[in-house]
């Protein structure tokens, strides 16, 4: 089981990260907001993410951004 002290910066920044990516918002965009210091770091993050949860920008779709 998660606890919450198994949760670090990094895990918020990455699931953070993630749901821009799912909002559409340009990678641009979540580099500056995620605080990365080159865009190369949040390429490297939204890579994996397509195709890889299918279905899960359904999921966030009801989510309050």
């Amino acid at each position: 089981a998660l606890r919450l002290t198994d949760m670090t910066a990094y895990t918020f920044r990455h699931n953070y990260v993630t749901m821009l990516y799912y909002k559409n918002v340009s990678v641009k965009e979540a580099q500056r907001l995620a605080g990365h210091s080159n865009i190369k770091i949040t390429l490297e993050i939204y890579s994996h993410l397509d195709g890889s949860l299918e279905g899960t920008a359904e999921k966030l779709a009801g989510l309050a951004f």
